[in-house]
């Protein structure tokens, strides 16, 4: 467990981390073991580093959920299923438990963790990090290319300075590959189903934007770009992929003259720039 002296040097990170976002520096953590804890999943497990118990969360990565006590962890369920075309709900918890039986088996021997001590939201106090296995891999890739996470979730620069959006590239390849070899969850993937669920998803995506803008008294615009140099953090989180977060970062890092230049905003990369850019544009 924890000292005293421990909680108020993780607190005074935290507070750091808050403030410098993912831009803070990650530090190596050698030697971690894994902690055997019932709360453990795929992507969030309890780690001893230092003669310290630490809760983890892997950066890029989501696991399938191993349980369904509440209802983001069913709400998750379901955007688990339409993401790999599943006809039900029951193979997303199986590969979730297979996903935490994995992590346990390669995380027997020790291992490297790279973390600033952003903390994560959801259950507990996670810290964001990377886990780097005794064979020298990332543990995001193992599951990716084994077919027991996708791709999802909190970004950032890994431990050798590659930037987030060529990760992604990479991670996508290896989806790629497992899709093609049918590994883990793919090999029960419905291909006619993987359309229709996610089709599904994207409605109600569009019904959620509109309402938010209903709510906030955001006229709809019927499909014409937002002015990139004037629109509110409200009218910017109308645009799929744009949180509160990422709102406020695109304003503060105005003006803009070009599009383009939306790629000096920490967390935008070429790939989320193409998203983007068909909903924004420049008045002159």
């Amino acid at each position: 467990m924890m000292n005293i002296f421990t909680v108020i040097f993780l607190l005074s990170v935290s507070l750091i981390t808050s403030t410098a976002g993912f831009a803070a520096e990650l530090i190596s953590l050698n030697d971690a073991t894994l902690i055997d804890n019932p709360s453990n999943d795929g992507d969030s497990f309890f780690v001893s580093v230092n003669g310290e118990e630490l809760h983890m969360r892997l950066y890029f990565v989501d696991c399938m959920e191993t349980n369904f006590s509440s209802k983001a962890e069913v709400d998750r369920i379901i955007e688990q299923r339409r993401h790999f075309g599943l006809p039900n709900t029951h193979a997303v918890v199986r590969f979730g438990q297979a996903a935490t039986a994995y992590v346990k088996q390669v995380l027997a021997e020790p291992f490297t963790i790279y973390t600033s001590y952003a903390s994560s939201p959801g259950r507990g106090t996670r810290i964001y990090g990377f886990i780097k296995t005794s064979d020298g891999e990332y543990l995001s890739e193992k599951l990716v290319r084994e077919g027991l996470a996708r791709i999802h979730g909190t970004t950032r620069m890994n431990p050798e300075g590659i930037p987030s959006d060529i990760t992604l590239q990479r991670l996508q390849d290896l989806k790629d590959l497992a899709l093609l070899n049918r590994a883990g969850i793919w090999q029960e993937s419905d291909p006619g189903m993987l359309f229709s669920l996610r089709e599904e998803q994207r409605q109600e995506e569009q019904s959620l934007r509109k309402l938010k803008r209903e709510i906030s008294g955001i006229p709809d615009r019927g499909g014409e770009p937002l002015d990139l140099n004037s629109a509110n953090s409200l009218e910017l989180q109308t645009i799929k992929g744009i949180g509160p977060v990422m709102a406020e970062k695109i304003i503060a890092a105005r003006p803009y003259k070009s599009i383009n230049d939306l790629l000096k905003v920490h967390g935008i990369g070429p790939s989320k720039l193409k998203d983007i850019a068909p909903h924004v544009k420049l008045v002159h």
